[in-house]
């Protein structure tokens, strides 16, 4: 069975879209208490745990419970601190947009199955060179960042499709090479080089940045079916 909403912890009136399932957990707009932390710790079948603009400021230990965790969404929440044992479960999914998180461990490269990773609209001051070994890595999305970021590093994600570097601090792009890239980009950015070819069916946002129009030219003669997005 999955986790009562009728219970004193899990009240429906508390949040406004609760849902319960053997396997899926989705909250909004509660507070989180180390009570019902442990209530959801307490649930190893969890395959998606949803905590969408909750209060919280820490995930604690006992999330190593939860073995069969696969999606993590705690966007909009107010987590500040995240505990190593997250690192050791076998999450597909993990997303950190606009949350308060500052730090990411270099235990993340143990996220060997983690395909689709959102630190969008934080106030991450670094990315642990460990990220660029995820080779599971489908998405990744770093929008907002104030980090340094060098392109050649995403060159070891050899299996990311979809890449957002929008409202970052990147500038040069020239050394990027990704053969399975469908979507880039690069919106609201100073960047001032592109890479030297893109795969043909690659979309590439460029709205808002000042290219040289004789450089799209040439990376549009190279892959003629490259959609950009000028708005």
């Amino acid at each position: 069975m999955g986790l009562s909403l009728q219970s004193p912890r899990f009240h429906p009136s508390h949040t406004k879209a609760a849902k319960s399932s053997d396997q899926e957990l989705h909250y909004s707009n509660i507070p989180i208490s180390r009570e019902i932390w442990q209530e959801i710790c307490s649930q190893p079948q969890l395959t998606k745990l949803s905590l969408i603009s909750c209060q919280i400021t820490t995930i604690p230990n006992e999330i190593q419970n939860l073995k069969s965790l696969e999606v993590l969404d705690l966007s909009k929440s107010d987590v500040k601190f995240i505990s190593e044992n997250l690192y050791n479960l076998p999450l597909k999914v993990l997303n950190l947009s606009s949350t308060r998180v500052m730090s990411l461990s270099s235990k993340v490269s143990q996220l060997r199955t983690l395909e689709d990773l959102n630190v969008s609209d934080t106030p991450l001051k670094e990315l642990p060179k460990e990220i660029y070994d995820l080779k599971s890595l489908k998405s990744l999305n770093l929008s907002g960042l104030s980090v340094d970021l060098k392109a050649k590093h995403f060159n070891n994600l050899s299996s990311l499709s979809t890449l957002n570097l929008s409202k970052t601090q990147v500038s040069k792009l020239h050394r990027l090479s990704l053969d399975n890239l469908k979507l880039l980009d690069v919106s609201r950015t100073p960047v001032s080089s592109l890479p030297a070819k893109l795969p043909s069916d690659c979309t590439l946002n460029i709205a808002g940045c000042s290219i040289n129009r004789s450089r799209l030219k040439s990376l549009k003669d190279h892959s003629k079916t490259i959609t950009y997005r000028l708005k």
